[in-house]
């Protein structure tokens, strides 16, 4: 697990210092932004969610494959917004997980990360800690991992990280079935901590490591006009 980790890591950081050199053009992509709503007070453009991850996605993966063979790292599996296995759904029904990183050997360890933009300070409960965050780790019925260490990411902006980490942190040591917050260096990355959670008596209690992707601001809006009513 340390291996998969560590890989989870590095690559992550590159795929972040990469989004921000790339972070103009990434905006002008179809898809990469949402305008906001017609007649909405807060004028800033978003960033889509999916879109993010899947520019971070790339970028691990161009980063692993440049890697010389030898490389430890090649020992690491990544896949990126794949359909998680299912007794009760299938095609296009199954639920999807954000990033894994897993040992490529039968049997190895995985290192699960569920990524959510974050907006509003609602998002940090409604969607971070909310069933579609931290609660599909800790469900009984298929969790996204039954190893004992996964991972939230919050995609927010530079100039509030910050605010959104204090944030986080203090809504986390609230939550039902946290019992333990340690702080966690990663490497020249950044500085943030890990909470653990009990699970129902099936599942072994989860570490999460509570990760963040900064970006730049995105641009005001003056006028949100669009031919094609997509607001």
């Amino acid at each position: 697990m340390k291996l998969v980790v560590q890989c989870a890591i590095e690559t992550l950081q590159h795929a972040e210092a990469q989004l921000n050199k790339d972070w103009f053009a990434f905006c002008a992509k179809k898809g990469a932004t949402r305008r906001p709503r017609k007649g909405a007070k807060n004028k800033t453009v978003r960033p889509d969610e999916n879109a993010i991850t899947y520019e971070l996605g790339d970028y691990v993966n161009g980063f692993l494959r440049n890697l010389p063979v030898e490389h430890p790292f090649r020992q690491v599996r990544f896949d990126f917004e794949c359909p998680t296995k299912s007794k009760r759904l299938a095609g296009s029904r199954r639920k999807r997980l954000d990033l894994r990183f897993e040992a490529f050997h039968p049997g190895g360890p995985e290192f699960v990360i569920e990524a959510k933009r974050l907006l509003a300070l609602a998002d940090v409960t409604n969607r971070y800690l909310g069933d579609e965050g931290l609660g599909r780790f800790v469900r009984e019925e298929e969790p996204l991992t039954r190893d004992q260490l996964g991972a939230l990411l919050g995609y927010v902006p530079q100039s509030s990280a910050s605010t959104w980490r204090k944030a986080i942190r203090d809504a986390t040591v609230a939550v039902d079935g946290c019992d333990l917050m340690v702080n966690v260096t990663l490497g020249s990355w950044d500085k943030t901590y890990s909470s653990r959670h009990g699970r129902p008596a099936s599942l072994s209690p989860l570490w999460i490591l509570h990760l963040f992707v900064k970006y730049p601001e995105l641009p005001q809006v003056e006028t949100a006009v669009s031919p094609k009513g997509e607001y």
